[in-house]
């Protein structure tokens, strides 16, 4: 998943560069912007994915970016007025730019948490634990000899323990 948010990463800054054919820099746009919104959710498919983290990762990577694009909108709104107030040329510039940065900013974080969280999976996870088997009351009987401290009529005798020990 991550070569095909890198490969889409790289693709989608090529689509303003080329500036020579409108329809090469179409090309470049759909296959960068398309790669990077469906790649992760068609790889989480392929894998056997719930739906869940289909949804959650096409979910992370439509909202996350636009979600910068609107809040470096905001930012660049906010500076052109002092921009202005300075007499600079390109202060309309501020706006577009700073979104289209912030817009990156979220896809990468996307793609980080979709390959970080979304993508994780245990060893076997078709494996279920068995639960540990039940063990049945179990007692043992003791019985042992052990001397007498206490001499009886002037000699030792051994005195014999009985006893019961059990687990449950």
């Amino acid at each position: 998943m991550i070569a095909t948010d890198v490969l889409s990463l790289v693709v989608l800054p090529l689509a303003g560069a080329i500036t020579q054919s409108s329809a090469g820099a179409a090309v470049a746009l759909t296959l960068g912007a398309g790669g990077y919104l469906i790649g992760g959710p068609t790889i989480h498919g392929l894998n056997g994915a719930k739906p869940g983290t289909i949804a959650g990762s096409f979910a992370l990577r439509l909202g996350l970016p636009l979600t910068g694009l609107l809040i470096g909108i905001a930012a660049g709104e906010s500076s052109e007025a002092s921009c202005e107030a300075r007499g600079d040329e390109l202060c309309g510039l501020a706006p577009p730019l700073d979104g289209i940065l912030a817009m990156a900013i979220g896809m990468i974080a996307a793609s980080i948490i979709d390959s970080a969280a979304l993508a994780w999976t245990s060893a076997k996870p078709d494996a279920v634990t068995p639960p540990a088997p039940r063990q049945a009351l179990r007692l043992t009987p003791l019985f042992g000899m052990r001397r007498d401290d206490a001499p009886r009529d002037g000699a030792r005798a051994m005195a014999p323990t009985f006893g019961v020990a059990g687990a449950f």
